[in-house]
């Protein structure tokens, strides 16, 4: 049966539910005789009203689907226990709020779950949405929800109840199928990006064994050699690279970086290939101050967007670099007049081995890794790029955005002074880390700011630790062997929810995502630093969650 039918089944029931309250007054109302037929009546309605509420929950257990109903004037929202396991929770543990609903609304779908309820209150549409639930163990899950408003005479809303399915499977295979195109498309590109080099390189050679070029034959030869063989070191390049950012091998080299001179180096190196093609480069830059960074890695990112934006416009076009300081961020915008992009694929510019024409005729090179890399580089330093276009042959603009921590510009280290961190006199921190050196030196920096600190190598230590004393803080590196971060605050949360005080959690990874921050954050923490470790980012940190605790 379709999802709207049993929201239509679970309206019904709630309207069978106000009928017999009815019955019970007409009952009372009445004569002895009459009295007992309507009794038997409202007998006969009870049952054939429970005999209705188990065929559907039968009905609805077998679809997995869980039951709502909103009771609008009281503001208490019901779910079934099939709804509670469908967004991770044990029967009985939801707070039976819209806004407890909504906590448990991945961050980025909340905005949206808010609006399909309020339009189907305010402007009579039906309740009808798919968003993602984030699980107390810091899983995504899918799920797909209809509903009807159930009105008076008038047409005030009284109660919104519907149905939500779990729709997980056909996502991951939705998502499956697209890798699956994705991958065939990639390996059809691979194929022609390495043979085309190899076959220029193998032509070439066999001409110089033939030992019949000219001087400027081999001269010829030997730069066209040259110049393919780099391109096939830049394919290998990009290939390795893609595959240690999705394994998690690729470390940052952090220290202190001048943004200016990065994007200097990057344009030098571009600049001959941008005369030979026609296009002019154009700098605006102003310094932003250093920032703390793989100065390397930096680089690649801007060679890449400037690499690509050549790539894409034509002769006589234009590529415009800007580099600006926006508040506590450094901007760099890179511009083109090219191509532009689709609106269609723009959501997909920054997917691995994604390309607007991945077809046998397609006009320009690559395997679609470049821009996928950059954003993985500009994540992994905390910050965020994004992609704009007004349309095909309107060209582009990708603007990156780096968080510039509190490091003046001429300084010449990127640690930060004793006397520039706060003070922790007095809190309590129980650090969490499976790594000796940095379980050490950060628990000795905390103890220079004034903690007293409490360090130990796993989760099940933790949480013995927790068990005698309760600290200010919790501070917890993600990735630990057996019972990691995340599920070491799920743990935490299970036991406050008895009523225990709560207590706050900072998270430590090696990734800056907006999506490992947003995991941790949904999982239970409050707080989310990535590695390598500022002194004076960790250390504020911890005093913001000790002021708040």
């Amino acid at each position: 049966m379709a999802v709207s039918s049993w929201a239509a089944v679970a309206v019904l029931a709630a309207g069978l539910a106000a009928a017999l309250l009815v019955g019970e007054l007409r009952v009372a109302r009445e004569p002895a005789g009459k009295a007992r037929r309507l009794f038997v009546e409202r007998r006969r309605a009870e049952e054939a009203l429970r005999a209705s509420e188990e065929r559907l929950r039968l009905a609805l257990d077998a679809g997995g689907m869980g039951a709502y109903d909103w009771n609008v004037g009281t503001g208490e929202l019901v779910w079934s226990e099939q709804l509670e396991r469908l967004h991770g929770l044990a029967p009985g543990t939801f707070g039976r709020t819209f806004d407890a609903a909504l906590s448990r609304v991945h961050p980025n779908d909340r905005e949206l779950f808010r609006q399909a309820a309020a339009d189907a209150l305010e402007a009579g549409t039906k309740n009808q949405i798919e968003y993602r639930t984030v699980w107390p163990d810091g899983s995504v899950h899918w799920l797909v929800g209809k509903g009807d408003v159930l009105r008076d005479a008038v047409g005030r809303a009284l109660r919104l109840t519907g149905v939500v399915m779990d729709v997980d499977g056909r996502k991951r295979l939705e998502a499956a199928q697209a890798a699956n195109r994705a991958k065939d498309e990639f390996l059809a590109t691979l194929s022609d990006e390495l043979r085309t080099p190899l076959s220029a390189i193998l032509g070439w050679t066999q001409l110089l064994r033939g030992g019949k070029l000219d001087e400027a034959g081999v001269a010829r030869a030997l730069g066209t050699i040259e110049h393919n063989a780099k391109l096939q070191v830049q394919l290998i390049e990009g290939l390795l690279d893609v595959s240690r950012l999705i394994t998690g091998k690729l470390c940052l080299e952090s220290g202190p970086v001048d943004l200016v001179t990065v994007v200097d180096a990057a344009v030098d190196s571009v600049r001959e290939s941008a005369a030979a093609k026609g296009v002019a480069l154009e700098t605006q830059l102003d310094a932003p101050g250093r920032l703390a960074g793989d100065g390397a890695r930096l680089q690649q990112v801007v060679w890449n967007l400037l690499s690509n934006a050549i790539k894409f416009t034509p002769r006589n076009g234009r590529v415009t670099i800007r580099l600006e300081r926006t508040g506590a961020e450094a901007e760099l915008c890179v511009s083109d007049t090219g191509r532009g992009i689709a609106p269609e694929f723009l959501p997909h510019i920054f997917d691995c081995f994604r390309q607007a024409d991945s077809s046998s005729t397609r006009a320009h090179g690559g395997l679609g890794l470049g821009l996928a890399i950059v954003r993985h580089l500009v994540e992994l330093h905390g910050g965020n790029v994004q992609a704009e276009s007004a349309g095909a042959n309107l060209g582009a603009t990708f603007t990156v955005r780096l968080p510039l921590p509190a490091l003046a510009a001429g300084e010449g280290s990127s640690g930060s002074r004793p006397e520039d961190l706060p003070s922790l006199r007095g809190v309590s921190i129980l650090v969490v880390d499976d790594a000796l050196d940095a379980r050490e030196s950060l628990a000795m920096l905390l103890e220079e700011c004034g903690a007293h600190v409490t360090a130990v190598a796993s989760a099940p230590e933790a949480l013995e630790a927790l068990a005698s004393a309760r600290p200010d803080v919790l501070v917890s590196d993600l990735a630990m062997p057996g019972l990691d971060g995340y599920a070491l605050v799920a743990r935490l949360r299970s036991l406050e929810a008895d009523g225990a005080t709560p207590v706050p959690a900072l998270a430590l990874s090696a990734y800056a995502r907006t999506e490992d921050r947003e995991r941790a954050l949904a999982a239970g923490f409050q707080a989310h630093v990535a590695k390598p470790v500022e002194p004076i980012e960790i250390a504020s940190a911890v005093a913001r969650l000790a002021g708040a605790s």
